[in-house]
């Protein structure tokens, strides 16, 4: 897999932790550079790692809305939340170093009638605490919560506490600011910037599956452009 633009910002992939999925029922981390190369005997653990992101992407890149999780897609297929948990968990983690000093952690919880479901976001940096936001938070939990990022400004209106609120974005999670400008004060930019940074590295991201069978006689063309969903492998005549 690989990503194909730049940012100009510092939003690039440095590290991707997992906690709970399939295989790794502890915390491991896998640091990101310009070539990252996983490499082990079978059944080590080499896909365990790399289809939590597969699985994002499927589900932010389905033509509807499949809420949290699309679990039989193009490019990793589960038919149930069970094949994605460690044995003997409920709930897994997907965790993003964003930049330099930016770190962001997605957890999913299993329930017994909703499926898999987002619990939180955790992010920090070098330069502040961690923050927990989850849905359905008050405005006075987030403003705990949060501490000095979270700035409604010098009139913090009644109306304007209920225009902040989390939100899930299937299998992201938003702090929104729903105040026209310029009204409200501002927040810190760090929560949503995670989410900008992860939203853009799944989308880019580019699979290319083991090619198995036979080769073809005529290979069908495609419309191309920035991102390729789905898996890579049927754009290779037009690319």
């Amino acid at each position: 897999m690989a990503t194909r633009r730049a940012s100009s910002t510092d939003n690039r992939l440095t590290s991707i932790s997992i906690e709970n999925f399939k295989s790794i029922s502890s915390p491991q981390v896998v640091q990101v550079r310009g070539l990252t190369l996983l490499a082990g005997a079978n059944s080590s653990g080499k896909s365990s790692a790399m289809q939590p992101l597969l699985l994002m992407k499927q589900t932010l890149e389905a033509t509807y809305d499949p809420g949290t999780f699309l679990l039989d897609g193009p490019n990793v297929r589960f038919t149930s939340a069970k094949q994605v948990l460690s044995i003997g968990k409920k709930n897994f983690s997907v965790g993003f170093g964003i930049g330099q000093n930016l770190e962001a952690t997605l957890s999913y919880v299993s329930q017994k009638t909703n499926g898999l479901q987002i619990a939180k976001l955790t992010t920090s940096s070098s330069s502040n605490t961690a923050v927990v936001i989850r849905i359905g938070m008050s405005y006075a939990e987030l403003r705990e919560a949060t501490g000095k990022w979270f700035d409604l400004g010098p009139r913090p209106a009644i109306e304007f506490k209920s225009s902040f609120r989390v939100s899930s974005e299937r299998c992201l999670l938003n702090l929104g600011i729903y105040v026209p400008p310029p009204d409200f004060g501002g927040i810190q930019a760090d929560l949503g910037r995670s989410q900008t940074a992860i939203r853009d590295f799944l989308l880019d991201m580019l699979h290319l599956p083991g090619l198995r069978g036979n080769p073809e006689r005529t290979y069908k063309t495609t419309s191309t452009s920035n991102r390729f969903p789905g898996t890579f492998e049927i754009y290779f005549a037009s690319h």
